[in-house]
């Protein structure tokens, strides 16, 4: 019995290294900082009718054959009075709907086939709209991101449904205690 506690005493005190002569009891030394390099960014604007469109900020990384466009507009819940509290948001929910020549399912649908995701959505203060899709199905991509934006659906029937949910979201928010501190959190806040 002493021989075993000295062993299991010995063992737990210096442990032995590893096949590689490493004593994993400790953790490894920390390697070089990281050199942090911040990509180059460029300025444009898109045009628009003759005239100068919209601020477009950009940087260009080829590591990976992929492209991500985001473009924020200002508006979103910020903007909305008691009586149009919501709108913002089921409109950037109607727009992910489809377009006048594709319905809801031939939207993701087609979206899925070229690997790509396109979202719209409304934050506090704006309305974002992103597409990351690979390189090679970017023209195809922009030009569903195009329908997206200039030929939403706004189909009734998606209309309901998305009202529906919005109002069972609503009527649950409560059971929810993120939910609910975040409602806490912009009360205290903002004052809403």
């Amino acid at each position: 019995g002493t021989a075993a506690a000295e062993r299991a005493g010995a063992s737990a005190a210096s442990p032995a290294p590893d096949s590689r002569g490493q004593d994993r009891s400790l953790p490894p030394p920390a390697g070089p900082r990281p050199v942090f390099r911040s990509p180059e960014l460029w300025h444009d604007r898109l045009a628009r009718g003759g005239g100068a469109g919209p601020a477009v900020l950009g940087t260009h990384r080829t590591r990976v054959p992929m492209t991500t466009i985001g473009l924020a507009v200002p508006g979103g819940r910020v903007l909305e009075d008691m009586r149009h509290l919501g709108v913002a948001t089921l409109t950037a929910e109607l727009m992910n709907e489809g377009t006048r020549e594709l319905a809801t399912t031939e939207l993701t649908d087609t979206i899925d086939r070229l690997g790509a995701t396109l979202e719209v959505r409304a934050d506090d203060d704006e309305i974002v709209v992103s597409l990351t899709t690979l390189d090679e199905h970017l023209p195809r991509a922009v030009a569903l991101l195009g329908s997206v934006l200039l030929e939403p659906r706004f189909a009734p029937e998606d209309f309901e449904r998305l009202r529906l949910q919005r109002l069972a979201a609503i009527d649950s928010r409560p059971d929810h205690a993120r939910l609910t501190a975040h409602d806490a959190w912009r009360r205290l806040m903002r004052g809403e």
